[in-house]
């Protein structure tokens, strides 16, 4: 049971949520958890006085052509408006929550290795989150494309909506684990490279952070979770410690352009803006 649990990526929720608990970690929690149940709060609120409004709308305006799978159509733009409200929300909360994400995602990474992480003084931190925010932008402009676009699986029934959450469980793994792969300067190109290693266990992660998002209550505390879980996935995925650009080109290999990225003709590099198919399959 446990390998299934590992090998479609739910036993890293259940690791993070045994991590907040721990002494080195709960005041690192605050920030993430505070700026969660605000933004939650708010889609919420905005999720129930909209979705009112829409419901309303769409029982008189819906075409007559349409009237006989009334009940068919109107329960699922109702839940593609939750869903989408919901990830909007969700990638509010962790543009806002980015740096301190970076710090919670040094700390459980600290507890996981038993060593310390963070040296760096305070005012070093902060000035790191202007590029903090910048990266956390490249990482949107990666995954917000492909979210957007993924929306219109959802009008295909059964095989659209489960490719629907192949592709939400990839995007917020890659937006989860980001956090713990910058605080080594990763670029978002080998942290690709690393996830297709296991595909099934990084896809699954994403959709139980996903699943997550839409229960009362527990999605209140899916930011420092997910930051947590994500934490110690990459952990396990680099073999015991998470890699920055020197562990892995070596000191004084890394490219002209310092960012860390695999070369260009790498045996081993593969199209990384790919959203990948199941596990051992072409990307």
């Amino acid at each position: 049971m446990r390998k299934l649990l590992e090998k479609f990526g739910i036993i890293y929720i259940l690791h993070g949520i045994s991590m907040l608990h721990h002494r080195q970690i709960r005041p690192f929690v605050l920030a993430p958890l505070l700026i969660n149940i605000l933004i939650f709060a708010l889609a919420t609120w905005y999720v129930w006085n909209r979705g009112s409004e829409l419901s309303e709308y769409l029982e008189f305006e819906l075409p007559d052509w349409l009237a006989f799978i009334r009940f068919l159509v109107i329960p699922v733009l109702l839940v593609a408006f939750m869903v989408i409200s919901y990830y909007v929300f969700a990638l509010l909360a962790g543009i806002i929550a980015a740096p301190f994400n970076g710090i919670l995602a040094a700390k459980a990474e600290e507890v996981i290795r038993g060593q310390t992480m963070m040296d760096e003084p305070v005012s070093e931190t902060v000035k790191d989150i202007p590029r903090i925010l910048l990266h956390t932008l490249r990482v949107l402009l990666y995954t917000l494309p492909k979210m957007l676009l993924s929306f219109l699986l959802l009008l295909i029934p059964l095989v659209g909506q489960l490719l629907w959450l192949l592709c939400s469980g990839w995007l917020t793994s890659v937006g989860y684990l980001d956090c713990a792969g910058d605080n080594h300067h990763r670029s978002l190109r080998d942290l690709l490279h690393t996830m297709r290693s296991r595909r099934s266990t990084c896809i699954g992660f994403g959709m139980a952070i996903y699943f997550m998002m839409m229960i009362p209550v527990l999605n209140l505390f899916v930011i420092p979770v997910a930051v947590c879980g994500a934490t110690r996935l990459l952990t396990d995925l680099d073999g015991g410690a998470i890699r920055g650009p020197k562990e892995l080109f070596g000191t004084g290999d890394l490219p002209e352009d310092g960012t860390g990225s695999l070369p260009e003709d790498s045996p081993e590099k593969g199209d990384p803006t790919a959203v990948p198919g199941p596990e051992g399959s072409p990307s």
